[in-house]
């Protein structure tokens, strides 16, 4: 594994252990700079030698800013369109890429993959479901709005922000929507959490739990700032906001 252009100024505690865990390469978007990344070339070549299939997966964070900024983690300085299309040009000319598939639009949410099923959606206003192994259009799901952020699964369905305002779950299928929920304006966390059973959202300053089943709302809490990041653990919640401060708070039974 090589994360490529990661921006290390702004990587946490967890992503750089979850790094030394795998015993993964990294590789920071300064060394991916226009005047740099051909250093980094011989890097990558020698991973393609040493392995027979390449996974290649692109994070749109690590873009910069001012040609991405519809991401959880905006990067100031980020990895060049140009640097990154190179790249994948040198890994695509080895033979190793397996499969690409157009999809005619810009990708919106992260990738979520499920058993031979893989899942993405774009600014067409479509969630699509793909073969993992053949990248073969599976189904797809045409949405009133542009789905963002990250994806969640969660048991036998797909949750995910469609547009600032509607969470939804979706059959895995992509053939029905099975409950959907407004927020008071926009949803403000970074993406939708599970969590004993409930889907977790920021609905700015209040903290939404809804039953993954059916979408009923278990309970809410209000916070003095907008939720933005959400951790758990067993017991506690913690939430972190826009302004700064980290709330750990215990759900009530």
């Amino acid at each position: 594994m090589k994360p490529i252009g990661s921006p290390g100024t702004n990587n946490d505690d967890s992503g750089s252990s979850t790094v030394r865990t795998l015993r993964a390469n990294w590789v920071t978007d300064e060394e991916l700079s226009l005047e740099r990344y051909t250093n980094v070339l011989s890097t990558i070549q020698t991973l393609i030698n040493q392995v027979e299939v390449i996974y290649l997966s692109i994070d749109l964070d690590v873009l910069p800013l001012s040609i991405m900024s519809a991401v959880s983690a905006p990067a100031p300085v980020g990895v060049a369109l140009e640097v990154v299309l190179r790249l994948i040009s040198l890994i695509a000319q080895s033979g190793k890429l397996i499969w690409k598939r157009d999809l005619a639009a810009r990708v919106t949410t992260s990738v979520a993959v499920q058993g031979h099923d893989l899942y993405v959606g774009t600014a067409k206003r479509h969630l699509y479901r793909l073969d993992t192994g053949s990248g073969e259009m599976l189904s797809e799901f045409a949405a009133e709005s542009e789905p963002r952020w990250s994806l969640l699964i969660a048991g036998d369905s797909l949750i995910a922000f469609l547009g600032d305002e509607v969470l939804a779950s979706l059959d895995l299928s992509l053939k029905k929507m099975r409950w959907s929920a407004e927020a008071s304006k926009e949803w403000t966390s970074a993406r939708p959490y599970l969590w004993r059973g409930a889907v977790l959202a920021g609905n700015r300053r209040e903290l939404m739990a809804f039953r993954s089943s059916d979408g009923a709302r278990e309970w809410s809490h209000q916070f003095p700032e907008t939720v933005r990041g959400i951790g758990t653990s067993d017991e506690v919640l913690y939430v972190g906001t826009l302004k700064g401060p980290i709330f750990a708070y215990a759900p009530k039974p």
